[in-house]
């Protein structure tokens, strides 16, 4: 079919009817086609549901359920038990979905902090806030003299990416369930928001 040029807006009426005809004619033959392809796909799902059960999940050899990961500590323990002298930190985290920056040392983090971690991460995904990551252990020299991190009774937490509000509000939801022998604090920087966090740290006895 030869069409005339359908951008031409002085078309005259035989064109227009030679336009309109020549599409009606290529949208039937389009339809056919895929008709045709349909009524094909068909006759193979007919011919494949005539040869019997595809079999049970074990014929197939594909896994009847999903395997729960396997570990030493489950989360509620970790959040509730208050654990006896160095623990690994980092497993810790990991266990809870806790984030850790890199160069945060939590080798031989007090067992006491175990039960707190798992009141940071509780209470993060309470307030819908982004998975806390631990920014800091016992792994700078920075902080103040006689400070619970060189003790390793001591963690900092990521604040730079949520409000002022926000900090205030999981801090005082921490301490809630910490109780008093922890201190609790979400610290400010307003000079270098990027160093805002969470601290957390176990009183001595």
């Amino acid at each position: 079919w030869h069409l005339p040029d359908i951008s031409n807006p002085r078309l005259d009426y035989r064109d227009i009817a030679r336009r309109d005809q020549a599409i009606s004619f290529i949208m039937d033959d389009l339809m056919s086609d895929l008709r045709s392809r349909r009524i094909d796909e068909l006759a193979d799902v007919a011919k494949i549901a005539g040869q019997g059960t595809l079999g049970s999940a074990a014929d197939l050899g594909t896994p009847t359920g999903v395997p729960l990961p396997t570990g030493s500590l489950s989360e509620s323990r970790l959040i509730t038990q208050d654990f006896a002298g160095p623990v690994d930190g980092a497993a810790v985290a990991r266990e809870l979905g806790l984030g850790i920056k890199r160069g945060a040392r939590l080798d031989r983090m007090d067992g006491s902090l175990v039960p707190a971690m798992g009141a940071v991460a509780e209470e993060a995904r309470a307030l819908g806030l982004p998975k806390p990551v631990v920014t800091s252990g016992n792994d700078s020299s920075q902080h103040v003299s006689g400070s619970a991190h060189y003790a390793n009774r001591a963690l900092d937490f990521r604040g730079n990416n949520i409000s002022d509000q926000q900090g205030a509000q999981w801090a005082a939801r921490v301490r809630e369930r910490l109780g008093p022998s922890y201190a609790v604090d979400f610290e400010r920087f307003p000079d270098n928001p990027a160093r805002d966090h969470l601290h957390v740290a176990k009183r001595k006895n």
